[in-house]
């Protein structure tokens, strides 16, 4: 007996790869905000609102581009493993903030 291929099946391939591509490009979205975060001046001392956050991680990808920034986490972590796993820990924590704060929904004072 050979396998027949319907167009169920395909439509289903072609649907599950686009997602799996969909969700790739969302974690790389969300990568290179945290590398730009991570890189910025920006201290959790400051206690930053969402709409800051959002405005340094599009100011650090415009000044050193993607792969500016991935080369300076991965120098960070070279030189202060120890310093640069806290500092990534508070960015990512930073970046769930931010979207949350986003997919909130505004209401007309």
């Amino acid at each position: 007996m050979v396998p027949v291929r319907t167009a169920a099946s395909v439509s289903w391939n072609q649907s599950k790869w686009s997602h799996i591509g969909e969700f790739h490009m969302i974690s790389t979205v969300q990568e290179l905000a945290a590398e730009a975060l991570f890189v910025s001046d920006l201290q959790p001392s400051e206690c930053p609102s969402s709409e800051t956050v959002e405005e340094t991680v599009t100011a650090m990808i415009l000044r050193h581009g993607s792969d500016g920034c991935a080369a300076s986490v991965a120098e960070e972590f070279g030189h202060h493993p120890e310093v640069a796993v806290r500092r990534m820990n508070w960015v990512r924590t930073e970046l769930r903030s931010a979207a949350a704060a986003q997919r909130r929904p505004h209401y007309a004072s």
